[in-house]
């Protein structure tokens, strides 16, 4: 898949702007707060339909004004697709393809891959496990529609779950039983998928790191769901759970266990990784993350391989990582790469390994756009 055109309007601080890009590497340079992270996200936003910082779509609306649009033109394979989507600061955002309106949001998600490497994903490691949720939530419903569903689907009941728990003064026990038994499918269907994930993830974030860091570093990853069995939860176990937490979940308010409170245990040396690893090395514990989610998406869609970008992606890094991550991203594993810097030093050294014709340079200032 490549980006071949994008048009903003009205997007963060980008009043507008109308670029051509190469079908390679496309530099994204200036310096900070001047809008590169803004133009990365609007990649991003046209694949997820939301942007990376998970802020609300009124704050993706440029200052004072009241509407923000985006349009970008793909080459999929064979065909051309065009994505428009419209936000407004009163009505809810309208996504088409090809000029028709998706009937439900989910139908876009995993169509267009993207992989993006930024520096707030260092709260995957740095952070609570909701934001290693998030991070699985959103890489697998790349893979799998049925998965976004059935997360989606958990969500609302999950929400109406707690809604019941919090009413101090009646407990609805006929419905709060319907509620479990829908969870439970749902909760069955999303452990299997985490799991299964993290064990393709595992060998390629574990090759990868290994490479990046050319180091003996005893690194791991493992999925931790809440409930704790000696088996992979199952509808069942979720059922019996739910009815043997059921007073402390009335005392709490809310659902105590469930795929809800599951993590992602990061590990350096048998120890999680936030507790005892350097800057340089949890940040190349998640770049070698996100490009392993790269090579697996490359390979279950060969047509349609993912985007990637790289936002301040060497800040914290020392030469000898940064010269292996720049001999990566300029080999053939990889197509299309967007990348941010404040300088072109380490850019410089993926040109100097590509033709002419194989990458732009755009110079972003106060959010305005220019291709050198």
């Amino acid at each position: 898949m490549i980006l071949k055109h994008l048009s903003l309007t009205n997007f963060k601080n980008i009043e507008s702007c109308d670029l051509t890009f190469s079908d390679k590497l496309n530099c994204i340079i200036g310096n900070n707060g001047m809008g590169k992270t803004n133009l990365m996200d609007s990649i991003y936003y046209l694949s997820f339909t939301k942007s990376h910082l998970h802020v609300p779509d009124q704050m993706v609306i440029r200052k004072g004004e009241t509407y923000a649009i985006l349009q970008g033109g793909y080459q999929v394979g064979e065909d051309e697709v065009s994505i428009n989507i419209g936000i407004t600061t009163e009505k809810p955002k309208v996504i088409k393809r090809n000029r028709k309106r998706y009937d439900r949001i989910t139908d876009h998600i995993g169509q267009l891959p993207v992989v993006m490497i930024a520096p707030s994903d260092i709260d995957l490691i740095r952070g609570g496990s909701v934001e290693r949720r998030k991070f699985m939530n959103q890489l697998i419903s790349q893979e799998s529609n049925p998965y976004l569903t059935s997360v989606m689907h958990y969500d609302k009941l999950l929400g109406q779950r707690n809604a019941l728990l919090k009413n101090k003064g009646f407990l609805d026990l006929p419905t709060l039983s319907i509620l479990d038994h829908q969870m439970a499918g749902e909760a069955e269907a999303i452990v299997r998928h985490r799991a299964e994930w993290t064990e393709r993830m595992k060998p390629i974030f574990l090759s990868y790191y290994s490479y990046i860091t050319e180091s003996r570093d005893m690194v791991d990853i493992r999925y931790q769901p809440s409930l704790a069995t000696d088996h992979l939860p199952l509808a069942e176990d979720f059922m019996e759970a739910w009815q043997s937490t059921r007073q402390a979940d009335l005392y709490m308010g809310y659902t105590t266990v469930g795929p809800h409170k599951d993590d992602l245990e990061m590990l350096l040396e048998e120890t999680l990784i936030r507790k005892i690893g350097s800057q340089g090395q949890c940040k190349s514990y998640m770049i070698a993350l996100k490009f392993a989610q790269f090579k697996i998406l490359s390979t279950l869609y060969p047509d349609n391989s993912p985007i990637l970008l790289l936002d301040d992606v060497f800040d914290k890094l020392d030469e000898e990582r940064v010269d292996r991550i720049v001999h990566l991203v300029a080999g053939e594993d990889f197509g299309q790469i967007f990348m941010t810097d404040t300088n072109r030093k380490y850019l410089d050294q993926i040109i100097a390994q590509l033709p002419d014709t194989e990458y732009t340079i755009v110079r972003v200032e106060n959010g305005d756009s220019t291709v050198l």
